[in-house]
Formats: structure tokens, sequence, C-alpha cells
């Protein structure tokens, strides 16, 4: 064939073949798994040392003030960590996208690390539920004594001045139901405290006595409930809180990546060993 008569075909615009497809699926799963994996790792790493640094024994170990604070620092550097590995390697090992500005390549870079940011919030979310939903089956398996905080303190008020002195499962119940009830209706009924102090008093104490211990048990019970409530506003204000900062260093991870992935910084100090 004569070469005048081949016709040059015109080449397709890289931007067009790459328009289709602006998310990096394969960089953001790869970061939403090494984001996983440090999460999990660190986790059972800090489990350990919170076992070890703790004590069950009253006047051992970190204070309940201290614990606090090293859970709550060590959370935040987990999910951060997590969260910035999971950016990087999105933004680092997403596709160059030619003939578009600086601006708009960091704007792509952020938006894989908040994608990576997403996925990885999914997979943790998936094995923490996991664990959570398994220590649950166990608490529901031990026996009510073993769980319900009321349930002993009425063992504590029914508990006569003679060991001969018994009392049925039914009455025992029925106490924990009333302490219950101050703790749903924000204070036990003047009846029933009438009621409560009459049966104390039947085991063996003085009006005065009784008197003195119902009050302690509605008290106890009360401030066991509400110091559990403010645990639970705590961690779910901490795990919001871990998210959203999170978030906002995945974006800024991915586009560390993704100005080192156009620079084509290496890392060989970590990588070669010759």
């Amino acid at each position: 064939m004569d070469d005048a008569n081949l016709r040059p075909v015109a080449a397709v615009p890289m931007t067009e073949v790459l328009a289709s497809s602006y998310i990096g699926w394969p960089a953001v799963i790869a970061g939403a798994l090494v984001g996983t994996a440090i999460f999990v790792t660190l986790t059972a790493f800090g489990s350990a040392i919170g076992l070890a640094i703790t004590s069950p024994y009253l006047g051992q170990g970190l204070s309940a003030k201290a614990t606090v604070i090293a859970i709550t620092i060590w959370t935040l550097w987990v999910v951060v960590s997590s969260y910035i590995a999971s950016g990087y390697i999105a933004g680092r090992m997403r596709h160059m996208t030619p003939d578009v500005s600086i601006h708009e390549s960091e704007i792509r870079d952020g938006a894989h690390g908040l994608i990576a940011w997403a996925l990885t919030t999914l997979l943790v979310g998936m094995i923490v539920s996991t664990a959570l939903s398994g220590i649950v089956r166990e608490a529901q398996s031990k026996t009510p004594e073993q769980t319900d905080h009321s349930l002993y303190m009425a063992d504590a008020l029914l508990r006569g001045e003679r060991l001969e002195t018994p009392y049925n499962e039914g009455l025992r119940r029925e106490v924990a139901a009333i302490l219950q009830s101050g703790v749903y209706n924000g204070a036990v009924t003047a009846s029933d405290r009438d009621y409560l102090v009459r049966l104390v008093t039947d085991r063996g104490l003085t009006p005065v006595d009784a008197q003195k211990r119902v009050d302690y048990a509605i008290t106890d019970v009360r401030d066991t409930a509400n110091a559990k409530r403010k645990v639970g506003i705590l961690a779910a204000f901490l795990s919001a809180a871990a998210s959203a900062i999170g978030a906002a260093a995945a974006w800024w991870a991915a586009t560390i990546g993704g100005q080192h992935r156009k620079d084509y910084a290496g890392v060989s100090i970590f990588t070669r060993w010759r």
C-alpha cells in the first residue's frame, strides 16, 4: 500500500479516556483495607496495654480519671493514624489525570481520601458491631445476678440481721423493680419507699436503720444508672469527634499522597536495606 494513501488517525485525548472514571477504586479499596488493618492492630495492642496498667482491685493501677484520659488519647491516636494511612494510600496510588489544574488535582486527591475514609469507617463499624454482638450474647447468657445491679441492691436491702430469715425470689424481684422505677421515673414514690422501709424493718432492723438502708439503695441504683448514661454519652461523642477528625486527616493525607505521586517522592529509607 502506498504511503501516500495512509491517513493519520486522530488520537483520542487522554482526558476523554479517563473522564468516565474519575474515582480510582483500586486505590480507595487498598487504602481502606490498610487503614482497617492498622485500626485492628493498634486496638488489640492498646487493649493489651490497658489490661496491663489497670487493676480490678480498688486502689491499684490507674485511677478512673487517668484511665478515661488514656483511653481518649489512645482512641484518637488509633483512629487518626488509621485514617491518615488510608487517605495517603488512596491519594498516592490514584492514577494521574493529565490536563487538569493543580487545584483540581488536589481536590480529586482529597476526595479519594474522603471515600477511603468512608469505606474504612464502614469496615471498622462492621468489625466493632460484630465484636459488640458477641459481648451482648455473652452478657445475656449470664444470670441476672451477674448483670443487674438493682438485683444486687435488692439482696442488700433484704439481708436480715439473722441468717435464718429467708426471702423468696418473687419478693426479691419486686424490690428490684421498685428500685428500677426510681431510675425510670426520676424518684421512688413515697408509697413505694414506705413499703421498702417496712420490708427492711421486718428483716430485724430498726425503723431508722431501715430508712437509711433504703435511701442508700435508691441513691446507689440511681447513681449507677447515671454513671452508665454518662459513659455512653462520652463514648458516642468520642466516636463522632474521632470520626470527624479522621475525615479531615484522610483528606489532608490524600493530598500529601497525591503531591508525592506527582513529585515521584521516594521512601527508600523505609524500603531499601542496601
